[in-house]
């Protein structure tokens, strides 16, 4: 499992190297073209199973850290797939792309909290 860590806020995803190697494409295809877009995920149970999102700019540093060093085998019409979906109004939503054999997501982004309630958030250390 590799990791996207986004911006300087600490949010780190969790995900299977396969996709976030093809994921890694798409945002680089898509930030070179300066277009900023959604990335959205259902999350794994072991998280709650709601959903989440992040919104792709650059101006937010990104790191894709993978698990395994060798290289990853790409897909171009999976790549062509993410980038019409990344083209789309509700961004590039990953649970389309997910094999049976590939967890969901994790990220250490918290839930809404409810009315009344205030939300501070610290972002886990490395």
């Amino acid at each position: 499992m590799g990791t996207l860590i986004y911006g300087d806020s600490g949010i780190r995803v969790i995900i299977d190297d396969f996709m976030l190697a093809h994921v890694q494409i798409v945002v680089g295809m898509k930030l070179r073209m300066q277009q900023s877009f959604f990335v959205a995920w259902k999350d794994g149970l072991s998280v709650g199973g709601g959903r989440s999102s992040l919104w792709i700019t650059a101006s937010a540093p990104l790191v894709f850290s993978y698990e395994r060093a060798a290289g990853i085998r790409i897909d171009p019409a999976h790549i062509r797939r993410m980038m019409e979906e990344a083209d789309s109004a509700q961004g590039l939503v990953l649970d389309g792309y997910l094999s049976a054999d590939m967890e969901a997501p994790r990220s250490n982004v918290r839930s809404v909290p409810t009315r009344g309630q205030r939300i501070t958030w610290t972002p886990q250390s490395a």
